[in-house]
């Protein structure tokens, strides 16, 4: 059946089905023109033709075809958005228990030369050979490819409307990153499944201090209090241990690249600060 301005393509589709297999009896008929029950049913969508603005006599033919039809495969161009109106239409239809109509999706290239494409649907849908028939109802032709369209996950667009939307965004990142110090806050103090990594500014360091790469965190009973808005702290973490990157000028007790274990202010981060009388050498046997 044709569905549309005639292009000469079901005639093309019509002797191409004739002169590769003898399974099948092609006839061209106009939309809804013929009894379609028993019968396997290609409807070609040509030109621009819409379902947005039907009359109430193609309605019905179309209605006549997709409710009646017990094996359909309706082929359109995806290159037209109201084109794709099918596609909703026949999902519903088959939501509702009307038969196994199928569509076809064509690109623009594919469009001059729709007979390969759907001679394939038809082997897949209607095989004569003693195979199963695919269970999938929904095709695109992708260059010679045969492809059934999938709903995937998309994390990068995603990540970039969630970023653009949001005065606050949080994103999956490499903990170490070069330039970059970071340290643990909570975003709703009370709620610890809103814990999250942000950018540390540290401040200078002090003449009594030094500066940890942290390598080690305890967490300490008291982290929970503070996280669970308990107690009233700027900072979580109270103990760890790290190679020392950095001491303050009266510092003479440590030097650059000793191991140490220490109890700073905000030991969740990637480097803490902490006096030097509140750390400790770590022994070199440990």
């Amino acid at each position: 059946m044709q569905y549309g301005t005639p292009d000469g393509s079901a005639k093309r589709l019509s002797e191409a089905i004739s002169t590769e297999t003898t399974n099948w009896k092609p006839s061209i008929y106009p939309l809804g023109e013929i009894y379609s029950c028993s019968k396997h049913v290609v409807v070609l969508q040509t030109g621009i033709t819409s379902l947005r603005d039907l009359t109430v006599d193609v309605f019905d033919k179309a209605k006549r075809t997709l409710l009646n039809a017990s094996h359909l495969l309706w082929v359109y161009h995806l290159d037209s958005p109201d084109a794709q109106m099918i596609v909703g239409l026949t999902r519903s239809l088959r939501s509702e228990g009307f038969g196994r109509i199928a569509t076809l999706g064509l690109e623009a290239k594919d469009i001059e030369k729709p007979t390969p494409s759907i001679l394939a649907a038809m082997d897949a849908l209607w095989p004569v050979d003693g195979e199963r028939s695919c269970k999938e109802l929904d095709f695109r032709a992708c260059g010679s490819d045969l492809v059934v369209p999938r709903v995937t996950n998309d994390t990068v667009a995603n990540a970039f409307v969630h970023k653009e939307t949001h005065e606050k965004t949080i994103s999956v990142q490499p903990f170490y990153q070069s330039g970059r110090r970071f340290k643990l806050e909570i975003a709703s103090p009370g709620s610890l499944d809103t814990l999250y990594f942000a950018d540390d500014n540290v401040g200078m360091l002090g003449d009594d201090e030094i500066e940890i790469e942290v390598k080690a965190t305890g967490l300490n009973f008291k982290d929970i209090v503070v996280a669970m808005c308990q107690l009233a702290q700027p900072w979580l973490g109270i103990e760890c241990s790290g190679v020392i990157s950095s001491v303050g000028k009266n510092v003479s007790s440590f030097t650059v690249g000793q191991r140490v274990v220490a109890l700073p202010e905000g030991a969740f981060s990637t480097y803490a600060l902490s006096r030097a009388a509140s750390a400790a050498p770590i022994p070199e046997n440990i």
